[in-house]
């Protein structure tokens, strides 16, 4: 069938004869009608065949140039060896290899890409197949591309977590694909609400999945926490307060906090000034220290008895959901009401290194209490409760609508036909590479 740029698509033809405008050709061969007819009739066949040449043609000129680039190349780098004795001369890439066409690149970088999660999945080439249209289709939808995340990207993403073991227990290849496209997507859209890196992303979700053994919904309800809690006033970033989970979260929910409170609390300490490292330090010596009940030392215990709190007390209340956030602001209170030469020790002795953000953030009640009510109830922001009104989507979404965002999107739709076109054009491009390794084999061998 002829490409559709060169047949006569929209030309009307009836038994009146073919119309150009106001001008008939019947009205000259009204007599010679059926003569008349099978002309036109000859003439539209002979049209459709030029079309068919036509894009026969483009398709050889195409594949013509994708050959002659890489014949260019060859040359250029074989100019180059012959003066590389020169020092001012510059040398070929540090690879030693020759560059590629750039209309072949996005094809190439996607099948590499593909190569690796096929390793990293054991998947056959049916499922590889699925996963190939699934990931333009997730690279394309405006809640990824608004981030500015690529279809190569997608893919690293899937082979991430299928490396951490995200997807193991699933063993139908169908369903492990499906867990794995939508952790790349879950990821792909908080990277462009916390507006970080998608592979950073990636890594954070995984993290809290693993560590804090959480669900991909509870992980992305997480997520929106975390993205609510950005929104607090002169706060600390959703990002950031991501950072701090990944690397410390699984401590304040072996104590008992449910992720959201962890992220609250983390995000109070961040408010204090905390750097990410310090607040990781005192979110993990906190909580333990809270959740240690009767395990605490013969000198915790004194110091909790200075307090006039009782360790067991503290334990279970920081175990119950609805307790925790009430547990938590009355030992920041109580260690508050002590007086400032006594307070730095029993801190110390309870708290550790982490004490001093700790100290702060017992004067900054208010906004530990903010923090905490900004993440109390999940209907207010969750996904799991709301759908696409969940805080990191609709962030993504107002994302998407600005002029960077919507640039954003065209690069990722360019990029889609991009590998389109490498690989229409890689079989072409294949004998091209193989005829210029048998060009160098030649060439070395009279070398």
């Amino acid at each position: 069938m002829a490409d559709d740029r060169y047949s006569l698509k929209y030309t009307a033809f009836d038994e009146r004869g073919l119309a150009f405008g106001d001008t008939s050709l019947t009205s000259g061969v009204s007599a010679q009608g059926a003569f008349a007819r099978d002309q036109l009739a000859s003439l539209d066949l002979a049209l459709e065949t030029l079309g068919l040449k036509l894009g026969l043609l483009t398709t050889a000129i195409e594949s013509l140039t994708v050959k002659l680039s890489a014949q260019r190349l060859f040359s250029q780098t074989m100019g180059a060896d012959a003066k590389g004795e020169s020092a001012n001369k510059p040398k070929a890439k540090s690879g030693g290899g020759i560059e590629p066409p750039a209309l072949l690149k996005p094809a190439i970088a996607m099948d590499s890409a593909m190569a690796d999660l096929k390793k990293a999945t054991q998947f056959g080439p049916r499922q590889i197949q699925q996963v190939a249209e699934a990931t333009q289709q997730i690279a394309a939808a405006p809640l990824v591309a608004a981030g500015g995340t690529t279809a190569v990207e997608v893919v690293k993403m899937q082979s991430l977590a299928a490396r951490k073991g995200i997807g193991s227990d699933v063993h139908d290849a169908s369903e492990r694909q499906l867990v794995l496209s939508n952790f790349a997507s879950d990821a792909g859209v908080t990277a462009a609400a916390f507006e970080m890196p998608a592979m950073k992303a990636a890594e954070m979700l995984a993290e809290w999945r693993i560590s804090m053994k959480l669900s991909g919904a509870q992980a992305f309800d997480l997520a929106d926490a975390a993205n609510q809690l950005g929104k607090l006033p002169n706060g600390a970033k959703a990002a950031e307060i991501g950072a701090v989970l990944q690397s410390d979260g699984a401590a304040a929910t072996t104590a008992g906090l449910a992720p959201a409170q962890a992220a609250a609390l983390t995000a109070a300490l961040l408010n204090t000034g905390a750097k990410q490292a310090e607040a990781g330090l005192a979110l993990d010596s906190f909580t333990t220290a809270l959740s240690k009940g009767d395990q605490a030392s013969v000198t915790e215990q004194t110091a909790w008895k200075q307090l006039g709190l009782a360790p067991t007390a503290v334990a279970g209340g920081l175990r119950d959901k609805d307790t925790a956030p009430g547990t938590v602001m009355t030992v920041l209170a109580a260690l508050n009401a002590q007086p400032a030469d006594k307070r730095s020790a029993l801190a110390a002795t309870l708290f550790g290194n982490g004490d001093e953000a700790v100290l702060r953030m017992a004067q900054k009640l208010p906004d530990v209490n903010a923090a905490f009510l900004q993440v109390k109830d999940p209907g207010q922001y969750a996904t799991s409760q709301l759908g696409n009104d969940g805080s990191v989507r609709q962030d993504a979404l107002a994302l998407s609508k600005t002029q960077q965002g919507q640039l954003n999107i065209l690069n990722a739709r360019s990029e889609r036909l991009s590998v389109a076109t490498g690989n229409a054009l890689m079989p072409s491009a294949d004998t091209s590479f193989q005829w210029l390794g048998s060009l160098a084999d030649c060439m070395s061998e009279f070398g």
